[in-house]
């Protein structure tokens, strides 16, 4: 028990640390002023490859397409859509997608699906490398990574367009579309994501750490996309990890290149107290099984595969430091199980015998005391601080449920990890490579159902 409060001491001031370097250094959202909006909006465009991999999307794909494009302020972009020829309903529904957009490219997969993602966007972008090589078209400069249940921002690529200026890697934030608060399941996205997407990742970059792509939101100009692949063998993305995107982040920090997490903002014009993120938005599970599954695929790319490949291989504090965070759950489950087991027993025997369990080890018991009650200080103070977060973007309401939540995240959380441990402990005795889970997606209701006419772009 001793060790299980100390390490939970450790664990909590962790987490507090990155919100001291955070306050301390100021680091917070940027607020875009109206001039810089300007500045952004009529900055020159360059062509933007919008790549998505798609398999079993036939659902979502044509309203998420369609309702993006009516919605985009931008107008030199191309939608590539990757899909499998045995895939026949999304097939269908991209080819009409072709022949209704301009903007729209469709390239079908030689292999049969489902391969991995990291397989279906290398394809992408191996098609749009022979691109820019031919003469068929003006050539691409940048690529932006979606998925087909995502919200674009109708400013993001102007954002990305101007960015890319300063900077060869950019992530914008991404953040969960608003459910019904009873769905806590969602909810404990809506507070993972605004932490990590508002204060983590700022401090992250701040501190020159790579900072690790989303998969979605995540924009590269075209010269750091062909540096990665000349590194990877003429991959663009490493298809052994089930975290593609992850490692991609942390390989243009490896090659040196410019990274930078743009949390940006800017006021409604109609509600100056309202703030209006740049971010891609969308559903993410909203069933305890489902986020399980989603997140499991998370710990192994993550934590044990990204263990596996990079280990410690920065000398830099901070990057040494955040790889630790990035693979602490491996950790936190099994201290999270004894920590409940403990409380579990406690409160047993109390509500059993009226009164608290002695110790054994009485001249320890002051310490422990101590520590217990620093240990529910540093708590409350965290979910306090993630309340504030949430309150920012989402409104009291949802903050207000931020403690239930807390302890929800923690039962899905530990469950991912153990069941990734287990999965990919299966896959080594195996010798099969751990297989991609994709989870279901979804779009808001009437979401690009009135979107009938196209936006002209250079087909390609």
């Amino acid at each position: 028990m001793v060790g299980t409060v100390l390490l939970c001491s450790c664990f909590l001031l962790d987490d507090i640390f990155i919100d001291m370097l955070s306050f301390f250094k100021k680091l917070k959202p940027n607020k875009i002023k109206d001039k810089e909006l300007k500045k952004i909006v009529e900055h020159d465009e360059k062509r933007i490859a919008i790549i998505m991999a798609n398999w079993h999307e036939d659902e979502v794909i044509e309203r998420m397409v369609s309702g993006n494009i009516s919605k985009i302020k931008y107008k030199n972009y191309q939608f590539i859509l990757g899909v499998y020829p045995n895939d026949t309903a999304t097939l269908q529904a991209a080819q009409r997608l072709e022949k209704k957009f301009k903007n729209v490219t469709v390239v079908i997969n030689n292999l049969n699906g489902p391969t991995t993602k990291g397989q279906m966007l290398n394809l992408i972008v191996t098609f749009l490398h022979n691109f820019n090589k031919s003469d068929a078209g003006p050539k691409y400069e940048m690529i932006m990574m979606q998925d087909s249940e995502d919200i674009i921002h109708p400013y993001a690529l102007k954002l990305v367009n101007y960015r890319a200026d300063l900077y060869d890697f950019i992530q914008i934030p991404v953040f969960s579309l608003l459910t019904p608060l009873k769905k806590l399941t969602a909810g404990v996205y809506i507070d993972e994501f605004i932490e990590s997407h508002t204060k983590d990742l700022l401090v992250r970059e701040f501190y020159k750490a790579g900072i690790p792509s989303a998969g979605v939101g995540t924009a590269m100009r075209w010269e750091a996309v062909e540096k990665v692949m000349s590194f990877q063998d003429g991959s663009f993305l490493n298809e052994k990890t089930l975290t593609e995107d992850y490692h991609l982040g942390l390989t243009c920090h490896d090659l040196g290149m410019r990274s930078h997490f743009s949390c940006d903002y800017f006021l409604d014009p109609e509600n100056d107290d309202q703030h209006e993120y740049i971010a891609t938005r969308e559903f993410f599970p909203q069933k305890f099984r489902q986020s399980v599954r989603q997140k499991t695929r998370w710990a192994m790319g993550i934590s044990l595969q990204g263990f596996e490949q990079r280990m410690w291989t920065s000398q830099h504090f901070f990057e040494t430091y955040f790889l630790w965070r990035d693979r602490k759950g491996l950790v936190s489950a099994p201290l999270f199980t004894s920590a409940l087991a403990f409380t579990i027993y406690f409160l047993t025997s109390y509500f059993v015998n009226g009164n608290w369990p002695q110790l054994d080890y009485s001249p320890y018991n002051f310490a422990l005391e101590i520590l217990m009650w620093a240990n529910l200080i540093f708590s409350l103070f965290r979910i306090v601080q993630r309340c504030v977060l949430v309150n920012k973007v989402y409104g009291l309401a949802v903050a207000s449920l931020v403690p239930v939540r807390w302890v929800l995240s923690n039962f899905i959380n530990t469950f991912s990890t153990y069941n990734a441990i287990y999965k990919w402990s299966k896959a080594k005795l195996s010798g099969q490579a751990p297989v991609w889970a994709k989870t279901e997606h979804a779009i808001p209701e009437g979401f690009g159902e009135d979107s009938t006419n196209g936006q002209a772009g250079g087909g390609s």
